[in-house]
């Protein structure tokens, strides 16, 4: 016997914004934030920075071959004034740390 699989677009949108997605998208985005928390340790002065990530949980509009249509997602930010300069460094600190690059590269991974 063989299985035969059709896709069902209204199955897969559905699926898409579906709790269980978007449980499993958070938990990768809050796996970033520590993950970026720790990272950040090295340079720790005041706490501002670490102290300052924060994840949102978001609906995003995807557009694929079925059409555009909403999927759960999540966004890690740092609303810390160090954010920019962390990431990138400026006069004081000329160091790029950059904490949320280096977490988006390692997201996935499991080693």
């Amino acid at each position: 016997m063989t299985a035969v699989f059709k896709a069902n677009s209204k199955g897969f949108k559905e699926l898409a914004v579906s709790p269980d997605v978007a449980a499993a998208v958070l938990a990768v985005a809050e796996k970033a934030k520590t993950d970026a928390i720790a990272l950040s340790q090295d340079f720790r002065k005041t706490g501002d920075y670490i102290d300052s990530f924060d994840v949102i949980p978001v609906e995003l509009m995807l557009k694929t071959s079925f059409g555009t249509h909403p999927v759960a997602g999540a966004i890690l930010e740092n609303y810390s004034g160090h954010a920019v300069p962390v990431e990138w460094g400026n006069k004081n600190d000329h160091k790029p740390h950059r904490v949320l690059g280096r977490v988006l590269t390692t997201l996935g991974r499991d080693d």
